[in-house]
């Protein structure tokens, strides 16, 4: 916007001046150099909108991600047992025949986890197999 004020300047000063801008030679390459500003000032224009709508849509996905990350976790886990000198007695006939079997489970107090499960808030699960389910049962 300054260099269209100051090619329209550079116009205007000889015209105030008394010289005609039908004699000035600098006249018709200015006004030439002021269009081709104009169009560039108005594609810079347009620019600015299309970055502003794709900012916007940015931020939108980014507040999406955002409430997602907020739904995960992370806890803690050990593995108990190990099949053959101590575990978890496993049974799927109610008890007649049992083995030992390993399994997941958190620390003890002060105890540090073999690994790290990742976690999904309750309130989340809900919602997502809510979603889930009607993608599903769709015809």
């Amino acid at each position: 916007m300054a260099a269209v004020r100051v090619a329209l300047a550079a116009i205007a000063v000889p015209i105030a001046e008394g010289t005609s801008s039908a004699k000035d030679p600098r006249v018709p390459a200015l006004a030439r150099k002021v269009a081709v500003l104009q169009g560039n000032v108005a594609a810079l224009k347009d620019d600015v909108a299309t970055l502003q709508k794709s900012l916007s849509a940015v931020k939108k996905q980014a507040d999406a991600l955002a409430t997602k990350a907020d739904c995960l976790g992370v806890r803690g886990a050990v593995q108990r047992g190990d099949r053959v000198r101590g575990g978890y007695l496993y049974t799927t006939n109610g008890g007649s025949d049992t083995e030992l079997a390993t399994a997941l489970d958190t620390p003890n107090q002060g105890e540090a986890p073999d690994f790290q499960l990742a976690v999904v808030d309750q309130q989340c699960a809900t919602r997502f197999t809510s979603r889930t389910q009607r993608l599903t049962s769709r015809p």
